[in-house]
């Protein structure tokens, strides 16, 4: 929940590095004052560490062998926020182990019931998007929840990518549970869980899940001591088996896409064959392909490459020597219908009913199409929208003004949370290859009022955010492992394969001596390695975080070595 960069506008420092920075203090500060100093693997901690040390020592060799990366602030920034998680994960697992005594199975109970936590707060929010949308909490045609990962601006499968990490962390918890409450509660979380799978509407989630759920049945099949329940909830289990398979089975047949999704599932995944091998083009000599572009920096050569796939536009910031702001927004690269697929956006408070209006200041040197938009907008899909597409003549130094009504829904109450939906309003350039400088931009409600906050630009880009619908392919590579040879070459992806390996191989060797947490552990590390085909999460920090804390935590589980526990 950690992140409030849709309101703020700002992408390279969020809320989760202040709060990473604060659970490493705290804890490095508890953990200097204690008494009594535990002792820790040295070596085990130092593995630990050193696989993520492969995949930003890749990354940053390929930017040091760049030499215009050292006068490129933006590259290394963009570098900074795809490595941070890495950085994180690194210190806190550190700290934590020696706040835990050294021991990592209390480490692992506390990492998954934080985890558990977090599902259930985005099971509620899906819930609550579901009946600000549609007016029920069944999943509507053409809309796939997004929650509260506002990283899904510019595509990408945040919450894909937490399900898929969560969700079998609950399964083995449901198997591992002997008392009644706590296993109807955990039952019940189940059932969220599968409501907000199927509102997804994600065949690569539903497969991660299906796949992580057989190795928990297989696990528990050839070792059924592991399965702590009473009879009457094995009972309950098979109420709860048929409840999960009905709304798995509605999704598949009635509920929303799906059906639509799966048959589309061929043709899809071309497009994305098309895709990667478009991303690899990218590596244009030997040594990029061995040392990879850096974190992050694949996306700009991807973008500005004319044909599928560049940018649907740019946003940039630029200073005058007066000090003030200008907005720089770009029209797509070629393609005139991909304009409206990228925008300048805001979001807006005010739920007022009637008609909007604009007003801007900009600088066009060349005549241009522009379009904006009022719309009932939850990240990425639209409901209902007020909009006016209007051209301006090119006028090299002079600014323009420009004003006009938006026209479409009045946005009068169509459900009974009508009010509470959000708004955003968007600004976008459609004629390919041009760009214009906005100085000014105002909203006015039905009354008067300008509703955006930062219109002059005054404090910069806060408020503001880039987003885009639709067209994901420059910011998003839909393939983790593809990803991390793009971004730290042979290094860094040996060091995402290497860890996630280790990491299976660890909670197997541990998995009757730690059974409340190994087999937890594999399976989400299990999911997330079959998600990571066809999702990719390193440019999204929060998520590359909990990936990286889960197989920190998967490795650090080891076997008791002395003979008398074995005896």
């Amino acid at each position: 929940m950690a992140d409030a960069s849709i309101w703020r506008g700002e992408h390279w420092v969020d809320e989760i590095d202040l709060l990473s920075l604060a659970l490493i203090a705290g804890t490095a500060m508890a953990n200097a004052f204690a008494t009594a100093r535990p002792p820790v693997d040295g070596r085990r901690l130092c593995l630990v560490l050193s696989l993520p040390a492969l995949v930003l020592l890749g990354g940053l060799t390929a930017m040091v062998a760049q030499d215009r990366t050292f006068t490129d602030p933006v590259a290394w920034l963009d570098a900074w926020r795809g490595s941070k998680a890495l950085l994180w994960a690194v210190l806190l697992l550190s700290t934590w182990l020696v706040a835990e005594r050294g021991e990592p199975l209390g480490l692992a109970r506390h990492w998954i019931l934080g985890c558990l936590i977090g599902l259930c707060l985005v099971c509620l929010t899906v819930l609550w998007e579901l009946l600000l949308d549609g007016g029920r909490l069944m999943p509507v045609g053409g809309y796939r929840v997004a929650a509260m990962f506002w990283e899904m601006r510019l595509g990408g499968g945040a919450i894909d990518v937490y399900l898929a990490l969560t969700l079998p962390m609950l399964l083995w918890c449901l198997v591992r549970e002997s008392d009644s409450r706590r296993w109807f509660i955990l039952a019940l979380l189940v059932l969220l869980a599968a409501q907000t799978l199927v509102a997804m509407q994600s065949r690569a989630v539903l497969g991660a899940a299906l796949l992580a759920s057989g190795a928990i049945v297989a696990l528990v099949w050839h070792s059924p001591a592991l399965c702590r329940w009473q009879p009457r909830q094995r009972r309950q289990a098979v109420i709860l088996t048929l409840a999960l398979a009905l709304q798995v089975g509605w999704a598949m047949t009635q509920g929303g896409d799906m059906p639509r999704r799966l048959d589309a599932v061929g043709r899809d995944f071309q497009a994305r064959l098309a895709h990667w091998h478009k991303a690899w083009g990218l590596l244009q000599s030997d040594t990029e392909k061995l040392l990879g572009l850096g974190p992050m920096q694949w996306t700009h050569r991807y973008g500005n490459s004319p044909g599928p796939g560049s940018f649907g536009g740019q946003l940039a910031w630029r200073q005058s020597a007066k000090g003030q702001w200008v907005m720089r927004l770009q029209g797509p690269i070629d393609d005139p219908r991909a304009g409206p697929l990228f925008a300048a956006t805001q979001r807006v408070k005010d739920a007022q009913v009637g008609s909007y209006s604009v007003r801007l200041q900009l600088l066009a040197p060349e005549p241009v199409t522009i379009l904006a938009s009022l719309c009932e907008r939850y990240l990425i899909y639209d409901r209902r929208c007020q909009w006016r597409r209007f051209q301006v003549g090119g006028q090299e130094h002079q600014v323009q003004s420009v004003a006009f009504d938006l026209k479409g829904s009045d946005f009068s109450p169509d459900a009974w949370l009508a009010r509470w939906r959000p708004r955003t309003f968007a600004i976008s350039v459609l004629t390919p290859g041009t760009r214009i400088e906005v100085r000014q931009l105002n909203l006015d409600s039905p009354d008067g009022v300008d509703v955006l906050v930062n219109g002059d630009f005054s404090q910069g880009h806060r408020f503001w955010l880039a987003a885009a619908q639709g067209r994901f392919e420059p910011w998003h590579l839909d393939n983790q492992y593809l990803q991390y040879w793009l971004e730290g070459g042979a290094l860094g992806s040996m060091g995402w394969v290497i860890a996630w390996l280790l990491a299976l191989r660890q909670c197997w060797r541990v998995r009757h001596e730690m059974a409340d947490v190994a087999p937890a552990l594999a399976a989400s590390v299990l999911a997330v390695a079959a998600l990571s085909v066809f999702i990719s999460f390193s440019e999204l920090s929060r998520l590359s975080l909990g990936v990286w804390l889960t197989l920190g935590t998967s490795l650090l589980l080891r076997p008791k070595t002395s003979h008398i526990s074995r005896m």
